[in-house]
């Protein structure tokens, strides 16, 4: 039985045969079935027969293996991937089965998960920078068009795939496969031997290894391979894009639209509007090329073609022409391939089939399926929607041993706590992440105004040289919200207390203040032994309110007089009531217009601030005993008093009824 099977298990003659890191004779194709497509990662499943029921599967996860597809010219191709699964379906009469699912390196960038801020580069330089970190990346740059510079681009429990997948698409970038047709699973080589390739709407796509493909039935007499069905598929979608962002420094709206003049003329416009997005563009001429990509990756699905055929060199991003085909000639005879599904079962004899259980032999055998569109449209994928961002906490950071780093327009920096490197959160870690992460000493937490882009601050107030101006120190924990829950557009829209950092006067559950939390204000600091200060005292029946600034001990208390500290909530001894100005450097009092001091309480008083009855009540008392003393002294024979007149003149001056006046 053993010699019976040692003499079928060849993969010599055969339509499908496997290369992997193990003998040759240790596994064979049954069948397969694969997908490949523009923009998307290839995936093929393999069912292979194997004599030995006790394979060791674990060894061949991870490895990369070569499938290839005999030619009806006698060659064959090659299609290359790593297994990252493998399977038992389990033995019968000396044979088992197995399932190998093979796929392209993506599928690793698919299984890691990351935190990075990616500052000043474009698309190319990140996507370089994270396959830095996988050894079978093998990928070529085919973009013809310049890119634009992120100046923050943020990776957020994202895998690595879906972040290079969704920044493609915002450039309106595509990429395919090549796989290498003479190499093969085991040589010794690092990276894969498939080949990412990216390209862009001006990128000139190759022709197909079979450019011409002829409308047929398929016949085994046949010397080339046949396309047997090719069918059009038309749909409505949208005909019209107009996008649109915020530019908060130039106070513009940036904008452009655009209308497809491929779509069937009975439709009504059908127009995708995106305003959410803030200073999404540089300029307009931005705006109208990231509009155009929009549009055209709409275009390019209002005419599709699908295809049943026995065309094994076929494979997504290439152009062929179809020929002996009477609905399509000329240039509406080419068309470019979005995508192909393969199947194939293997050529296994009666003998090898009867072990198996099959009813009948497998004669061997290849059809696929196929989407295309019109050559002359470029291959443009859809926008891929960025993960929504919720708020998160964040530290302020600046310049080494400085107390504040800001810019004109009332921003600051900040680095998250999943930010690692060598100077991150306390707690945090340490580590700059993947070796391609790793771009610098401090790697992605710096510590310092090198972490991150500019981030606004956001005020209870603001205005045209008006508002509230409280910019949040370095240290500070600080609240970060995401513009229309985008991650990279943070704002400030607070500021919190923590563990380190307590309120200048904290009070209540485990504080040492001597009350519940009746004060509140605002204090700072100039992290030195400098401060200013507002106390606002809601003590039941002992309100109180003082402005207060270190310098010189100056300070205006009113209310309810009491002591505390400058950096202490305690309410300290009582002082006396009423207003208190005080200072150990000079005061001065100047009115250019008056100034009134009065000891005479008025009750209920309405009229205004220098109205001075009381005081022209008290100096005529005066001036009418002065009178009288110095009428009683010139009866004695006394000099009378000489500062009467001058009293006269002084109450005419204030009375408001002679030439006095306030307002």
């Amino acid at each position: 039985m053993q010699s019976l099977l040692a003499s079928l298990f060849t993969q010599h003659a055969r339509l499908l045969e496997i290369k992997t890191p193990l003998a040759d004779t240790a596994l064979m194709v049954e069948r397969f079935q694969g997908h490949e497509g523009v923009s998307e990662s290839f995936r093929f499943e393999i069912d292979c027969v194997s004599t030995n029921a006790y394979f060791q599967l674990k060894p061949l996860i991870g490895e990369e293996v070569t499938l290839r597809l005999l030619q009806a010219d006698g060659s064959k191709r090659s299609w290359h991937g790593y297994v990252t699964q493998a399977m038992q379906l389990g033995a019968d009469g000396g044979l088992a089965r197995y399932r190998l699912i093979v796929e392209s390196f993506l599928a690793f960038l698919g299984q890691r998960r990351d935190c990075y801020l990616f500052q000043n580069k474009t698309v190319v330089d990140i996507i370089g920078q994270i396959l830095t970190d996988y050894p079978e990346a093998n990928w070529k740059n085919g973009i013809t068009q310049s890119l634009r510079t992120y100046s923050i681009a943020t990776q957020y429990r994202e895998t690595d795939l879906d972040f290079i997948r969704r920044l493609l698409a915002e450039e309106g970038l595509s990429f395919r496969f090549e796989h290498d047709q003479s190499a093969s699973a085991g040589d010794d080589v690092q990276h894969a031997r498939h080949q990412l390739i990216l390209f862009d709407r001006l990128t000139e796509l190759p022709a197909g290894a079979q450019p011409t493909l002829r409308f047929h039935r398929a016949n085994a007499t046949e010397a080339s391979d046949t396309v047997q069905a090719w069918h059009e598929v038309h749909s409505v979608l949208p005909n019209a894009v107009a996008l649109a962002g915020w530019d908060y420094k130039t106070l513009v709206a940036t904008g452009a639209e655009a209308s497809s003049r491929l779509q069937a003329p009975d439709v009504p416009r059908l127009e995708i509007h995106d305003a959410a997005r803030p200073y999404r563009f540089e300029s307009d001429e931005a705006a109208r090329l990231r509009t155009d990509l929009a549009l055209a990756a709409y275009e390019g699905a209002y005419r599709r073609f699908g295809g049943e055929s026995t065309v094994r060199q076929l494979a997504e991003g290439t152009v062929v022409s179809l020929s002996q085909h009477g609905s399509y000639l000329g240039d509406e005879a080419r068309f470019s391939i979005v995508s192909v599904d393969h199947h194939g079962a293997n050529n296994l004899g009666a003998q090898a089939a009867a072990l198996l259980g099959l009813a009948e032999a497998e004669a061997g055998s290849y059809r696929n399926t196929c989407f295309a569109q019109p050559a002359a449209l470029p291959q443009v994928p859809h926008l891929l929607p960025k993960p929504p961002a919720r708020p998160q906490v964040a530290l302020v950071v600046g310049l080494p041993d400085g107390v504040l780093t800001t810019e004109r327009d009332h921003r600051i920096k900040i680095q998250f706590p999943w930010q690692r490197g060598a100077v991150p959160t306390v707690g945090g870690l340490a580590e700059s992440g993947p070796a391609g992460r790793n771009t610098g000493k401090a790697g992605n937490a710096p510590g310092n105004d090198q972490s991150g882009t500019w981030v606004r601050v956001a005020e209870w107030q603001a205005g045209p040289n008006w508002g509230s101006h409280f910019l949040p120190r370095i240290g500070t924990e600080v609240l970060v919200d995401f513009v229309d829950g985008d991650i990279d557009r943070p704002v400030i829209v607070g500021q919190s207390y923590n563990g380190a950092d307590l309120p200048p006067f904290s009070a209540g559950h485990e504080a040492s203040a001597n009350h519940p939390g009746v004060l509140s204000g605002w204090m700072s600091h100039n992290h030195e032994a400098g401060f200013n200060q507002w106390v606002v005292d809601d003590a039941p029946g002992q309100l109180r309110s003082r402005l207060a600034s270190s310098e010189n001990a100056s300070q205006l208390t009113l209310g309810h007089l009491i002591h505390q500290a400058p950096d202490s909530a305690t309410r300290g001894a009582w002082r006396g009531s009423g207003f208190e100005l005080r200072t150990d450097g000079w005061l001065a009092v100047r009115a250019g217009e008056g100034l009134l001091m009065s000891a005479t309480a008025r009750p209920n008083g309405q009229s205004t601030q220098m109205d001075v009855a009381e005081a022209v009540s008290q100096l005529h008392a005066a001036e009418e005993t002065a009178k009288a003393l110095s009428d009683a002294a010139s009866q004695q024979q006394a000099l009378p008093l000489q500062a009467n007149s001058a009293l006269a003149e002084l109450i005419a001056t204030v009375d408001p009824k002679k030439d006095g006046k306030f307002e």
